[in-house]
């Protein structure tokens, strides 16, 4: 004859096996979701092989503003139109001095290459004198105002303009010497009565170049014109009589 503890004891059995049950697919299932071990290492090779790729891939190099393409104004060719009348207006210049240079200076006669080098040394004291100009004037501007500190960074005005004609000047006057005492080591005729034309254009050509810079930065045309092409055509006499010197003998 059944008692009344059965029902309950039976009670307990199902719920004891219904936990059962429910903990077996709980396992089962986290099971059958685990990864296994052949789709782990494949994972890892994955990883390994993207981070392999990643190191050997060179990294780009970052844009900085240097490499930044210049920059092309609108007015630009309004711009450069002025700069090559400049460039004429210069040219025209220096071919009047040198041809009144060499038509009126007389013909000098000097007895040696130590004379003549003396002669083209005391001429080149002029352009010299428009370089130490030139650093007077940045010393002037810099006294005189918050850029005597060099490292402050306060260069303003007329000091900026002043600064580039030094620094423009002393390049030039590099070419021009060596312009000149190479035509008095040369020392024909022609040579030694262009001399003081080619100076007196160096003198004039930066004079014009300092005040047009100071008057208008595309004003400075003529003066480098001046300047730099009768360097330059000296330069290229020189080397033509030097290659014709050479492959003569």
């Amino acid at each position: 004859m059944a008692t009344a503890d059965e029902p309950r004891e039976d009670a307990d059995e199902d719920r004891e096996k219904s936990l059962e049950d429910e903990a077996l697919s709980d396992e089962v299932k986290s099971e059958r979701d685990a990864p296994s071990d052949d789709e782990s290492k494949a994972e890892d090779d994955d990883g390994a092989t993207s981070e392999v790729k990643a190191s050997s891939e060179p990294p780009r190099p970052r844009r900085g503003k240097s490499q930044r393409p210049p920059q092309r104004g609108a007015d630009l060719p309004q711009k450069q139109a002025t700069s090559a009348r400049g460039t004429v207006l210069g040219v025209v210049a220096y071919a009047a001095i040198l041809g009144a240079a060499y038509g009126i200076l007389p013909e000098v006669r000097f007895l040696g290459a130590s004379d003549r080098l003396a002669y083209a040394l005391g001429l080149l004291v002029f352009p010299a004198l428009m370089m130490a100009l030139g650093v007077g004037a940045v010393a002037l501007s810099r006294y005189s105002s918050d850029a005597i500190d060099p490292l402050a960074r306060a260069e303003r005005g007329e000091i900026l303009v002043h600064s580039r004609y030094l620094s423009n000047t002393t390049e030039q006057l590099v070419l021009h010497a060596v312009a000149v005492l190479g035509l008095a080591a040369e020392g024909s005729a022609f040579s030694m009565r262009i001399l003081p034309g080619l100076v007196a254009c160096f003198v004039v050509g930066r004079a014009a170049f300092w005040l047009g810079y100071l008057r208008e930065p595309l004003a400075r045309g003529p003066g480098f014109a001046m300047t730099l092409q009768p360097t330059v055509l000296a330069l290229l006499y020189l080397a033509g009589r030097g290659a014709i010197a050479v492959f003569s003998r």
